[in-house]
């Protein structure tokens, strides 16, 4: 988990980390990635949040969703634990296309995993070595999740990869999405 200091005046990531963080409990809850801008990702996963707790389905993170939502986040924010797998990143570490880095065949795995889920990412081989494929799918994560499209693999794109990977992926028997 990110410091809270990092979502000091970014009310709408802060929603969508909690929306995302929710969803990985509750099947009833779309993820969706925290990007801070309320697009219609988000307005339809607040509209299955109300829907799951009773509100209103409007989509709009009123006053008594705002309040629905972080409640039922901190109440639930025991039973997340840590992610099985921790990549060690050394401060400011950064691999660039071209690199080869053992962290690169995880990445490229998850990929492989997420592709199933969205059409946009590229399948690759899984080789250990930061290839375009391999770049191209990090600058989509780092576009759908409001980074600097670099297509370099650094701490926040991993943080982005992972929770997109844990949404999705659940406990491993989450339904395929409709893409359509």
């Amino acid at each position: 988990m990110r410091d809270p200091a990092f979502y000091v005046g970014k009310p709408v990531r802060s929603l969508q980390t909690m929306l995302r963080n929710l969803s990985d409990l509750d099947d009833r809850i779309l993820p969706v990635i925290p990007n801070g801008s309320y697009g219609a990702n988000t307005y339809a996963s607040v509209q299955s949040f109300q829907q799951a707790h009773g509100l209103p389905q409007t989509g709009i993170a009123d006053g008594p969703t705002w309040h629905a939502v972080t409640t039922v986040h901190d109440q639930l924010l025991p039973q997340w634990g840590t992610p099985a797998v921790i990549p060690i990143w050394s401060l400011g570490q950064t691999i660039q296309p071209g690199q080869f880095n053992y962290h690169i065949y995880l990445i490229q795995a998850i990929f492989s995993a997420l592709s199933h889920f969205f059409p946009a990412i590229q399948r690759a081989e899984v080789t250990g070595t930061l290839d375009s494929s391999t770049e191209a799918n990090l600058k989509w994560l780092q576009h759908a999740s409001g980074l600097p499209e670099t297509g370099a693999l650094d701490s926040a794109t991993w943080y982005y990869l992972s929770g997109l990977y844990r949404n999705m992926t659940g406990n491993g028997t989450r339904s395929m999405p409709d893409n359509g």
